[in-house]
């Protein structure tokens, strides 16, 4: 498969690194950690989650196109597309912030939370504003997200206190 150079790369090799390094690669479809772990919390009752997770491997799960596996080069270079869209979009909600460092660390958060679950870090944001970074630190360990990746909020947090 050819893939075309981006002469406009606004991803860093750091960055993709990173996110490589967290989100790790698998080459066909999963369950979301989360989702294992508290099925109910998502809306599949235990029983029902059972059933799925033992005929999982028998379901033909595709990743559209009729795509029923991904190489880890494809993996990357839909993980360098989606990371370009994410800091982007990051760059245009968050327009005061010119530390690359804290961009990173942002866009980290946007494309695992999402763009709804980064906004709902108020406190933290408003910290990052004041470019008070250490303060901005403390109220992402404050929260369900630390309690959730604990080891990928606080390289996160640390990233931005080092800012």
């Amino acid at each position: 498969m050819l893939w075309f150079k981006n002469k406009y790369k606004t991803v860093s090799d750091e960055l993709l690194k990173s996110v490589e390094n967290e989100e790790g690669y698998v080459s066909k479809a999963y369950i979301d950690t989360l989702v294992k772990r508290n099925p109910e919390q998502h809306g599949i009752p235990l029983d029902e989650f059972a059933i799925i997770e033992k005929h999982l491997d028998k379901l033909k799960l595709t990743f559209g196109m009729g795509l029923t596996h991904i190489t880890k080069e494809e993996a990357l270079k839909v993980t360098e597309m989606r990371l370009e869209a994410t800091k982007k979009q990051v760059m245009i909600d968050y327009p005061h912030i010119k530390n690359n460092s804290v961009l990173e660390v942002l866009t980290q958060m946007s494309y695992q939370l999402g763009r709804t679950g980064l906004a709902g870090f108020k406190k933290m944001l408003n910290a990052i504003k004041c470019e008070d970074y250490k303060e901005a630190s403390h109220q992402g360990l404050q929260s369900k997200w630390h309690k959730q990746t604990p080891q990928r909020a606080e390289r996160l947090m640390k990233k931005l206190l080092n800012s």
